[in-house]
């Protein structure tokens, strides 16, 4: 399986298709995951668009990634843009979910050159996070963890793709999933998103109950020119629970940003 040096961390990475096909003209997507998860979390339907290279990545401390996770989004948005370098890619277009939301925000607001196009799924500009469910970690983890996965997915969402999160989750260092927390809950970028001028898509689980549909409108209506899409009877875990649907989504996305792409 493909690891790359990154900063002296060995960070792992799933490429589809595993070569360049010839004459591609499409920027390459890079899919960050959220808080406590793996290049995984996304389906095979969103790893393997017709057309598109496209780029799942573990964050550092995260799967099968080396290293530590962080307790700030600035350090993830540093590893990724360096795994971007290291791989020489050229401007790509940043897909994130909740966390990952947050690190392809701030990609794009401080390295606004390097990216053609922004992804955001149930995420938010702020990701604040109650010191509760902070604490409830560490006192009582199976517990919560098993709370937390009930309230991820909306009730259409298939018993084994929550059980298998489930697992996952309950494998986490309980470090690691803190810092995510905190790195989310440090995260603000409200008073910045105006300024984005790039192609950008929003997609929000009518059902989610981490990351609100406000949030999402919220988001939409500061970023000129955004795309909102709701995703009927999905939670949180909107990619998992309407891979089709998403991909589909995506895959628009993703042949819109070549056109323009082509005309510049």
């Amino acid at each position: 399986m493909p690891t790359i040096d990154v900063k002296g961390q060995s960070i792992f990475y799933r490429r589809y298709p595993p070569r360049e096909p010839a004459g591609l003209s499409c920027p390459p997507l890079v899919l960050i995951h959220g808080a406590g998860g793996t290049l995984m979390n996304w389906p095979p339907q969103l790893r393997r668009l017709e057309g598109v290279t496209v780029y799942a990545v573990d964050l550092p401390g995260h799967g099968d990634s080396a290293g530590n996770g962080s307790q700030n989004i600035a350090a993830y948005r540093d590893s990724v843009l360096a795994f971007a370098d290291a791989l020489t890619l050229p401007r790509f277009v940043a897909a994130g979910h909740s966390m990952g939301g947050a690190i392809a925000l701030d990609m794009v607001l401080n390295a606004p050159a390097r990216l053609a196009g922004l992804i955001l799924l149930g995420t938010s500009d702020r990701l604040p996070v109650s010191k509760r469910l902070m604490d409830e970690l560490e006192t009582s983890f199976r517990e919560t963890v098993t709370w937390l996965t009930s309230i991820l997915f909306g009730h259409d969402a298939q018993f084994f793709i929550r059980d298998a999160y489930q697992r996952q989750m309950l494998e986490l260092d309980l470090a690691l999933l803190h810092g995510d927390f905190l790195a989310c809950d440090r995260f603000d970028v409200s008073t910045q998103v105006h300024k984005l001028d790039l192609p950008t898509s929003i997609i929000c689980g009518e059902l989610d109950r981490m990351t609100p549909l406000t949030n999402s409108e919220a988001l939409h209506a500061k970023i000129t020119g955004s795309q909102l899409y709701v995703i009927s009877n999905a939670g949180h875990m909107v990619m998992l629970e309407k891979p089709d649907e998403v991909a589909g989504i995506i895959d628009a996305f993703m042949k819109q940003v070549s056109i323009q792409a082509d005309k510049q």
